[in-house]
């Protein structure tokens, strides 16, 4: 004698695959009478995005020189896609486009040259405004050393001399220096 007009595809979404369902009951006595109750079903998210399955981390890359920031902004967005195909969430489907960074290569925490430090927060936000957020930092680090191949510093023989021989040997050690700094390569070293 109790009967309801309860569908589930009655569902009023309010975010993701959550929302409501008003029911009403109607209960009729043996003589026809009858009297109704509404009562309203709320299916609601609270929880965030689960990044158990996530395997973006810090990494370190060699910096380059010319294309540092390039490799920087390839990394995060590399890291975006990955936190949106990998997020787990039991009321919203899919994270396409819900991922934000604070991602800014200006941001580079120069520790040598062009290398340095980069942190990152990865926000992953639901359909219902649930966030997560995940910490990554790209470590641009030089570890090649100078390329001398085009260099040459030059074997002298001074002759000896009682007042110059100090004076001769720092200008040949000066010429020297000069030399290297001018033709040394480094990608990383400004």
């Amino acid at each position: 004698q109790v009967t309801s007009d309860y569908a589930y595809s009655n569902l009023v979404s309010t975010c993701g695959q959550g929302g409501t369902i008003a029911v009403i009951y109607t209960i009729t006595d043996d003589c026809g009478n009858a009297t109704t109750l509404e009562a309203t079903l709320t299916l609601e998210d609270t929880t965030p995005p689960n990044l158990d399955n996530c395997s973006v981390t810090d990494q370190s890359i060699e910096c380059t020189g010319d294309d540092n920031e390039q490799l920087a902004n390839d990394w995060n967005a590399a890291n975006i896609a990955a936190l949106e195909t990998c997020g787990a969430d039991t009321c919203d489907t899919d994270f396409n486009g819900q991922v934000t960074s604070d991602y800014a290569y200006t941001n580079l925490v120069s520790t040598c040259g062009q290398g340095g430090t980069i942190a990152v927060i990865y926000t992953i936000t639901d359909d219902c405004g649930n966030a997560t957020t995940l910490e990554a930092t790209l470590t641009l680090e030089d570890t090649v050393v100078p390329d001398l191949s085009g260099c040459s510093v030059e074997n002298t023989t001074l002759e000896c001399s009682d007042t110059d021989n100090e004076s001769l040997a720092d200008a040949w050690n000066a010429d020297n220096i000069a030399a290297l700094e001018a033709c040394a390569a480094d990608a990383c070293d400004t």
